[in-house]
């Protein structure tokens, strides 16, 4: 096997068809949560058929490499990042330069985690599901300018 990348992260196992297909429907799951989406709506956007999500959401089939592509086209840089962390990567836009301060992403986050383990809060010291679940938004936030600033640093390094 040929050896990693410097500095680079591997996960302990490599990805299989299952854990492949687990993280699709994990992708379609958010997509179409986060965007009010049905089966129908979101195969339009992607050019299949609504029976091709239904599949990849409940773990019947492989996604498409060119629907996959196309979800991160449509959606943005890093909506197939649970994909890309079966082989301990993640996606940035090209080009992109973290010019944004990701310090306002980062307190958001650390705020609502804070809140979210708060003896007055739902789950007392331990954060529920749905805390997390509506934390979402603001981690994704914060993890994309960590990201961003991770691939500017990374690029300044290279050079």
């Amino acid at each position: 096997m040929p050896d990693k990348a410097p500095n680079v992260s591997r996960p302990e196992r490599p990805p299989t068809e299952t854990t492949y297909r687990q993280r699709c429907a994990t992708v379609i799951r958010r997509v179409k949560a986060g965007h009010d989406l049905t089966n129908k709506d979101l195969a339009e956007l992607l050019g299949c058929s609504d029976e091709t999500i239904s599949n990849v959401e409940n773990e019947r089939t492989n996604l498409n490499p060119v629907t996959l592509l196309k979800i991160d086209y449509v959606f943005g840089a890093g909506t197939i990042d649970p994909i890309r962390e079966l082989s301990g990567t993640r996606g940035v836009p090209v080009g992109a330069i973290c010019d944004t301060d990701a310090l306002p992403a980062l307190t958001a986050s650390v705020h609502s985690i804070a809140q979210a383990r708060s003896p007055s809060s739902p789950g007392g010291a331990t954060i529920t599901h749905g805390e997390l679940a509506a934390m979402q938004p603001v981690l994704r936030e914060a993890i994309q300018a960590l990201n961003w600033m991770l691939d500017r640093a990374e690029k300044g390094a290279a050079a």
